[in-house]
C-alpha cells in the first residue's frame, strides 16, 4: 500500500456504541486504549491514510499534461530515427490511451514525466 496523506484534522470525530456493531464497537474501544466505552471523542487529531489514492485532476491539468507530451512528442520527431524509438516505444502509447478517453492518474503522472 502506498501512503497517501497526512493531516491535521480541527473538527471532532464522535464515535458512540449504538453506530457500531459488538464486534467493531469492541475493536475500537481496544484502539482506543479501553476497557470500556459509550463514547469517544478525538479532536485536534492526525488523520493518516495507506491505501490507494482517488486522483482528481481537473480538465486544466488534463490540457497541460497534453500540450506537455506534444510539445516532447513533436521534438523526439524532429531527431529523427534516434527519436523513433522515443515515440513507438513512450510517446505515442500514452497519446493513445489520452485519446481512447483514459483518465488515470498513472497516465497523468506518466504524461508529465516525459522528457
Amino acid at each position: 500500500m502506498e501512503y497517501i496523506c497526512e493531516e491535521s484534522v480541527n473538527e471532532p470525530l464522535i464515535l458512540e456504541r449504538d453506530d457500531w456493531s459488538e464486534d467493531e464497537w469492541a475493536t475500537i474501544v481496544k484502539l482506543a486504549g479501553l476497557e470500556e466505552a459509550e463514547r469517544i471523542v478525538f479532536s485536534n487529531y492526525k488523520f493518516e491514510a495507506w491505501g490507494k489514492a482517488k486522483t482528481v485532476i481537473s480538465d486544466e491539468q488534463w490540457d497541460k499534461a497534453l500540450e506537455h507530451l506534444r510539445l516532447y512528442i513533436t521534438e523526439y520527431a524532429c531527431i529523427g530515427m534516434a527519436g523513433r524509438f522515443g515515440l513507438d516505444g513512450v510517446l505515442l502509447p500514452l497519446l493513445r490511451r489520452y485519446e481512447s478517453g483514459e483518465r488515470t492518474g498513472d497516465l497523468y503522472r506518466a504524461m508529465l514525466e516525459v522528457e
